[in-house]
């Protein structure tokens, strides 16, 4: 399921003119005025917008931003309910809960 929101994310994406290089292990990347180049294991690109999708590597990709970021761990879970029609977006909106227990999302069955 996650699968096709993360594909139809990158086809939306590239409706509106943005170029996706999946599988690139990236080197590095330089940011020189209002250019970003990038160089990955395959060729190195210049852009004046990047998006990193890096996962768990992020920290790594964007170091720079070590100071002002923390990343958490966050675990999804997935359950077909045995009544789903008490899970539908009209009857169970959308939330999220922090606590001292964790921080917990809920999103409507689909």
């Amino acid at each position: 399921m996650s699968e096709r929101c993360i594909a139809a994310h990158v086809q939306a994406a590239m409706a509106v003119g943005a170029a996706v290089h999946s599988q690139e292990h990236v080197i590095d990347w330089d940011v020189c005025g209002d250019q970003i180049s990038v160089r990955t294991h395959r060729a190195t690109y210049t852009t004046r917008r990047l998006v990193v999708t890096a996962g768990p590597w992020a920290g790594k990709v964007v170091g720079a931003l070590g100071p002002v970021v923390t990343p958490e761990r966050q675990v999804v879970m997935w359950l077909r309910p045995r009544r789903p029609e008490y899970f539908q977006a009209e009857t169970f909106p959308v939330f999220y809960l922090h606590g001292e227990e964790g921080s917990f999302l809920r999103l409507p069955a689909h």
